[in-house]
């Protein structure tokens, strides 16, 4: 569709609608996009330096790798790893077993609301139900307001047109925060 939707069921303006399949490869790009935004996973990667500080004076003090040494080494390196690739590919491998997370997805943009329609059924929310929108080069993130660590993704490529996106990004603007 290359035009955004007049609907009789949001008279205030346009609606937009949006058809596509998310890949695996698309769960584990925006977990990682949701991450480099998140300040609480900034500030766990910050400890990470001070972890790996602390092991290298640990061993220094001591002289030989000791278990403190060994574990204050390992693990902001282990946490990071996991924070980095482990969880984002754990999402994108439980989506290739779970072929109902890529199924086809309609979502439909307007002013009074967000709706996403697949097998797995029909969701609506209100705008207020999002705390705000990240845009990154392939997808966007509407991130809810109660369980902030949870979002819709909608893929980039979806669109039609640079207009439909556009109209997309202007109905997402007047509502959310970004």
């Amino acid at each position: 569709m290359a035009e955004p939707l007049e609907n009789s069921k949001n008279p205030t303006g346009p609606v937009v609608e949006i058809q596509f399949a998310l890949a695996p490869g698309d769960y584990v790009q925006a977990m990682r996009a949701f991450f480099l935004r998140d300040a609480r996973v900034w500030i766990v990667m910050g400890l990470i330096p001070v972890m790996l500080a602390g092991g290298i004076a640990n061993v220094i003090s001591v002289g030989e790798l000791n278990l403190m040494g060994f574990f204050l080494l390992l693990l902001p390196l282990g946490l990071a790893a996991y924070l980095w690739w482990g969880w984002p590919l754990s999402i994108g491998r439980r989506a290739r077993r779970d072929r109902r997370l890529c199924c086809p997805t309609t979502c439909l943009a307007g002013d009074e609301e967000f709706v996403t329609r697949s097998v797995l059924g029909e969701s609506s929310w209100e705008w207020a139900a999002f705390h705000r929108f990240v845009e990154t080069k392939v997808h966007y993130l509407l991130i809810f307001a109660a369980n902030r660590r949870t979002f819709v993704i909608i893929p980039r490529r979806a669109f039609a047109s640079a207009v439909e996106e556009a109209a997309f990004r202007d109905i997402v603007q007047r509502h959310l925060l970004h």
